[in-house]
């Protein structure tokens, strides 16, 4: 159906708005995967210290289009020069 491609279509540039407006300075991010078809997101990256790795969660948390924010425990082992990986969940536009 012509009609449901068109409507569940979400362009790459709306979610990595999304990420850089939640992204604090001090979290870089260098590497990511967009499953645009299921709207599953993986970053990668660097947090210069683990409140500031607490924040990008939670400012991902705060956006209404973005669910089921996971960072593994593993990414909080050091106190700061974080690696992270972090996955959420984008709602496309018919789930909406």
């Amino acid at each position: 159906n012509v009609f449901r491609i068109k409507t569940n279509y979400l362009p790459p540039q709306t979610v990595l708005n999304k990420i850089a407006d939640a992204r604090p300075q001090g979290v870089l991010i260098n590497d990511y995967k967009l499953d645009l078809d299921l709207g599953k997101v993986v970053l990668g990256g660097n947090a210069g210290t683990r409140n500031l790795l607490l924040e990008f969660k939670k400012n991902l948390e705060k956006n209404p289009d973005i669910t089921s924010v996971t960072i593994p425990i593993s990414n909080f082992e050091t106190e700061s020069n974080l690696e992270f990986e972090i996955s959420f969940e984008f709602m496309l536009n018919d789930q909406k």
